[in-house]
Parts: structure tokens; sequence; C-alpha cells
């Protein structure tokens, strides 16, 4: 029993790091590849636990935390960056204000602490298990309320590569005309956070919920009372819908909802 123990301790000795390599650039310019899970003494490895909101129950993963990987790979350079693009090898995107990242604590993941397998037991829609490697960027959900009030939102698995970049550049089809507005911006920044998983603009967003701007815009045929109230409270308008209001944690909320819409009618068609 005792030389199978030993044999068990050696194998998982001579056992090589996970292969948790994520590619970083300044938009366009490559700036280096890094093998999360082999940063050596300057990035130390943390265990973490994390509300995980897929599998809606506390697990604790293996990480290094995020600010000081970007520190590592940009310099001060990404803290004066307005977005972070989060890219995994499907291509899937998700793309966060950089302001997220210096408010809350995140760690970029490589491993489970339960399970040999870094892979996830997703709830919803359906129960399924999915790889979530190379890395898997995880928040302070357990000890964050307003980053577990958000749910999933920037919590890319199967991350691959991250890119400094801003908002219009993301998503160029959204971005609005210019000269803008300060309220017209901020409300930009709203509604690709909130809005464009579910809405788009002259097809450029989700595919949820209706298009918003062709062939008209929807300040246009909504009056601004009912609109704001509809985003406040969707259910207060119509019983039943299967639309979110904007979300309760968000800073200044009623302003926020304002600046959204601020957004939308400065994509109206001929402004």
């Amino acid at each position: 029993m005792k030389r199978a123990l030993l044999a068990l301790c050696l194998l998982a000795a001579c056992k090589p790091a996970p292969s948790a390599v994520v590619a970083f650039a300044d938009r366009a310019t490559a700036v280096a590849k890094v093998n999360v899970a082999e940063t050596g003494p300057k990035l130390a490895v943390e265990t973490v636990t994390v509300y995980e909101p897929y599998e809606l129950r506390e697990v604790a993963f293996s990480g290094v935390p995020a600010n000081a990987l970007l520190d590592s790979v940009y310099g001060d350079k990404w803290r004066k960056a307005e977005a972070l693009s989060l890219i995994a090898l499907d291509g899937y995107t998700s793309t966060v204000p950089v302001s997220r990242f210096l408010a809350h604590k995140a760690w970029f993941a490589f491993a489970r602490t339960d399970r040999a397998d870094f892979a996830l037991d997703k709830k919803v829609p359906k129960v399924e298990t999915v790889s979530i490697a190379p890395v898997y960027l995880v928040w302070d959900s357990a000890k964050d309320a307003a980053i577990r009030a958000e749910g999933d939102y920037g919590w890319p698995y199967q991350l691959a590569n991250v890119k400094l970049t801003t908002f219009a550049d993301a998503f160029p089809g959204l971005a609005p005309p210019e000269p803008g507005t300060p309220e017209s911006a901020v409300g930009f920044e709203l509604f690709t956070r909130y809005c464009a998983t579910c809405h788009s603009l002259d097809g450029h967003g989700g595919k949820v919920g209706p298009e918003l701007n062709a062939p008209h815009n929807v300040t246009e045929y909504w009056q601004p009372q009912w609109l704001h109230q509809w985003i406040d409270n969707p259910q207060s308008i119509r019983k039943g819908t299967a639309m979110p209001g904007m979300p309760a944690q968000v800073p200044e909320r009623q302003k926020a909802i304002a600046n959204v819409i601020a957004y939308l009618k400065a994509m109206t068609h001929g402004q």
C-alpha cells in the first residue's frame, strides 16, 4: 500500500503544469504569451473561492491575480486603457471596462481544487459539462456583492487571448456618431455591457431581443417616460416579459438609464 501511495506521489510530482497559455496584445500589436500556470515567484499562484455563476455554488480555483499579471505584461499602460477584450478559443469575446478590474478582484484561473479536469458543470440553460481550459477569468463573487449580482458577466472561459481596446473598436457597428455628447458616450458603454447581448442596432448586437434602430429607432415611437420605466422595471409595463431591467447594482442607476436613452437617440437615422 505504501509503495502504491509513493508511486502516486511521484507521478503527481512529475506531472507537468497545465498548458494555460494566454496571448496578450495592444490592439493589433502582439505583446506577450504567458503560461499562467508557470508565472514564477513574482506572480505567486493563489487558491481563491468564488461563487461560480454557471454551477451556482462556491468553487475553489488556482490562479494568479489578474491585475498583477496585467501589470507584468503591459506595465501601467493597461490601467489607462478603456477596455479589455477577452477572447475565447472559439472567438467568443467578452469586452470588459478596465474600471471593473481596478474596482474589483479577479484571477486568471487554470485549475480547480476539487476535480482533475478543468471543466464546469453548467446548470443553465441545461446541465452540461464543458471544458474551460486553457484559462478561466474568475471574480471575487463570494465576497463582492456587486460582482455576484452581475451573474456571469465578464466570466469568459476557454480564454486564450487578451487585448487592450476601446469600446468603439470592439463594437464598431454600435459606436455613436461623432461628435457625440458625454451622455451618449457613457450610454454606449452601458449598452454594450447590459443590452447588446440581446438587442441589436442596424443588425449589430444580439438576436434574442428586438432590433432597436431599424427601420425606426425605439426613441421615435416610445414616449421618453415609458421607455425609461421599461428599462428600469420591464414587469411594470408588460407582465411576464423575459426582459430584465437595468441591474440594481449599477451606480447612479436612474442616470445610467437616461444615458442609455441618450445613446439610443444619438443612433437615430439622420441624427
